[in-house]
């Protein structure tokens, strides 16, 4: 049952040794991952395998010294050991707080695996009871206990699994937001990554797919994208204008600034990191401009902070119609209290600029109605998956 991966280092390669939990996600405080270093403390008989982008260094270096013997952490791995790992693992594990929408669950699911998760609102809505709720740590590790001592003989329905997958069309999301906006054609500002880049999220793959479903049903898609790395992986390249040298140079930069930890650098990182969020919305903007004559589309879609900064300088100059994807809708609740004056400055016009876009489209009605709480613009909204307005 041992992973066959060659990238594993030596530790890793007893994986699949015992039986073994699955923790996918990127490693921020939203996530909670180091939760299941305890997690791990409390159920020494099987092991527990995390894989996820680094996003916050210091919570992977935390991660690294505390980690019982039972817990490897793999870092960002590619597709087909990720693939690998879901198969042969017993347990899928979220220990995220919060979620706009949660695709992982979906990943294990499919497999045949049962998943252990938080009760959140966003899960209960599209996943109700196929996933295991855990009230607390003590609540995952007793159902753990309890899945070890059954061998893990949780079958999971298949064909409820199918059923709630088949809600949660993509491609009908596509057709559905080609019709909302009226368009032959359409501009898309979105995050991209570096083409040698970990960086991996649920949202990116969302996104893109998107993107390449509705090329798919014919629109005229152009894109402007800060990076190569999924207009690459979904054959959208030739559909992809890159915006500009200067936001992948200023984002390399904070990488390797945040990777040490002299406090110098680190003050450099927080400048570094202003500059990219004022500098990268006007590249959006100077990229149109320059490929206006070829760029027939009367709507943008934008997707992140700078994105829709640059879509609404567009819109307003210009008069297109500005669509904007939200996975988050709880905009600036994870950050705020660590952020710099700048920062909260910044959210707060993120936030008013939300106000002037033609239309807001989310993954949930669970994002829906949290984002009701301060929009006031209802008819505005729409969940993708479904004509809720």
């Amino acid at each position: 049952m041992t992973l066959n991966a060659k990238v594993l280092t030596d530790e890793a390669k007893a994986i699949g040794k015992r039986p073994f939990g699955l923790w996918i996600g990127v490693l921020t405080s939203l996530k909670s991952p180091l939760e299941l270093v305890d997690i791990a403390r409390m159920v020494p008989q099987m092991d527990f395998v995390m894989v996820g982008w680094a996003c916050d260094r210091s919570i992977a270096d935390q991660l690294e010294a505390e980690k019982p013997a039972n817990l490897y952490y793999l870092g960002a791995v590619p597709d087909n050991l990720k693939r690998e790992l879901i198969g042969k693992c017993c347990v899928g594990l979220t220990t995220s707080k919060y979620e706009g929408f949660g695709l992982t669950p979906f990943e294990f699911l499919g497999a045949g695996k049962p998943v252990l998760a938080y009760p959140l609102e966003v899960f209960r809505e599209v996943y109700g009871d196929l996933i295991i709720y855990a009230q607390d740590l003590d609540d995952f590790a007793q159902h753990l206990r309890q899945l070890y001592n059954k061998r893990f003989c949780a079958p999971v329905d298949t064909g409820a699994v199918a059923r709630r997958q088949a809600r949660y069309d993509l491609a009908e999301a596509a057709s559905r937001i080609v019709r909302r906006l009226h368009a032959r054609s359409l501009l898309i500002f979105t995050e991209d990554a570096s083409i040698d880049q970990d960086a991996i999220a649920g949202y990116y793959l969302l996104q893109w797919r998107l993107w390449n479903l509705i090329r798919e049903s014919g629109i005229d898609l152009h894109i402007l994208a800060n990076g190569r790395k999924f207009s690459t992986e979904f054959d959208l390249m030739d559909r992809t204008m890159q915006v500009g040298g200067l936001v992948e140079l200023l984002r390399r930069r904070i990488e390797t600034l945040r990777q040490s930890q002299k406090h110098l650098a680190r003050v450099e990182g927080r400048v570094a990191y202003l500059l990219m969020r004022t500098l990268e919305p006007m590249c959006y903007v100077y990229r149109y401009i320059a490929e206006r004559r070829d760029l027939p589309a009367k709507a943008i879609v934008a997707t992140g902070y700078s994105q829709v900064f640059g879509g609404i300088i567009v819109k307003c100059i210009f008069g297109l119609r500005l669509a904007c994807l939200v996975h988050d809708a709880r905009l600036q609740r994870y950050t705020w209290a660590r952020s710099s004056l700048f920062m909260k400055i910044y959210y707060l016009a993120y936030m008013h600029v939300l106000h002037h876009v033609d239309l807001i489209m989310l993954v949930s009605n669970t994002m829906r109605n949290e984002l009701l709480n301060y929009y006031p613009y209802a008819d505005r909204l729409m969940v993708i998956w479904n004509d809720t307005q």
